[in-house]
């Protein structure tokens, strides 16, 4: 859970300093436009009439176009800069209240004491509820198509088939995912083999599909016969179905994004 909100704060505090940046944007253009307001006056029937005031002068500015749709812009700007100043502080106390949690659970426990646990626990399932340990080491059938290609071994003793599973399959484990390996899946009385299968700590069942030979004719068309089939049977991407290739494995933020989106983080 740690994790989960240090890796939070990092996120808002991330979007602070871009909102940050964008009102100093804004506040920069404002001191460039025209002074002075736009007001915008019903007269008789549906006519209106537009006026530039500034201070006491009032006077109509219709037929200027450019300093009517300046002005308009700045009457827009005006309202997004105090938008954006509320929107500020209420992230900038947010960080806050984020940062005063993680002192908690820091005192909580002890970094000696985390340390020895994952020690005794190199596995680190402590993290995870009852419902989630039982599923992770619960009994389940495996794709029964060629074991003899799983040569790669994880850090949870599990054999998988190339390096890039391996990579995803220690991730989960460092980060108290809990998962299952192509664990069988009936759809529409059909049966497909999921890279992984994760189970929530809500109950929520994903699909997390790792392509890694896109690039391959012949594997490209089943990968995205596979989708279509996953889609009919309602597991659609960015909800319960989680698709992963070669280049996001390349940076680790790529799959902690994905954590944090998903609410996976332990």
């Amino acid at each position: 859970m740690r994790d989960y909100h240090s890796r939070m704060k990092w996120e808002m505090t991330r979007i602070w300093q871009r909102e940050v940046q964008n009102r100093k944007r804004m506040m920069q253009e404002l001191r460039q436009l025209p002074a002075g307001d736009l007001c915008i006056r019903k007269g008789k029937g549906d006519s209106f009439y537009t006026y530039h005031t500034n201070q006491h002068d009032t006077r109509g500015v219709l037929r200027d176009r450019k300093l009517t749709r300046s002005l308009a812009r700045k009457c827009f700007l005006k309202k997004k800069v105090h938008s954006s100043t509320l929107w500020c502080h209420g992230l900038q106390r947010l960080i806050q209240d984020m940062e005063i949690q993680e002192r908690c659970e820091g005192r909580s426990l002890h970094p000696i004491t985390r340390s020895r646990l994952q020690e005794v626990f190199e596995e680190k399932d402590y993290r995870l509820s009852p419902m989630q340990r039982e599923w992770l080491y619960g009994n389940y059938e495996q794709n029964p198509y060629k074991p003899e290609q799983k040569i790669y071994k994880t850090k949870s003793g599990i054999m998988v088939r190339s390096k890039s599973e391996r990579s995803l399959a220690d991730f989960f484990t460092e980060r108290g995912v809990a998962f299952r390996y192509e664990a069988k899946l009936a759809i529409n009385g059909k049966v497909y083999y999921p890279d992984f299968m994760i189970l929530c700590d809500d109950g929520r069942i994903l699909i997390w599909e790792h392509f890694g030979l896109m690039d391959k004719e012949e594997y490209f068309i089943s990968a995205c016969r596979k989708l279509e089939q996953y889609r009919r049977a309602g597991y659609v991407q960015h909800s319960n179905l989680i698709c992963t290739y070669e280049e996001d494995l390349r940076s680790g933020a790529v799959l902690e994004e994905i954590l944090l989106r998903y609410e996976l983080y332990s």
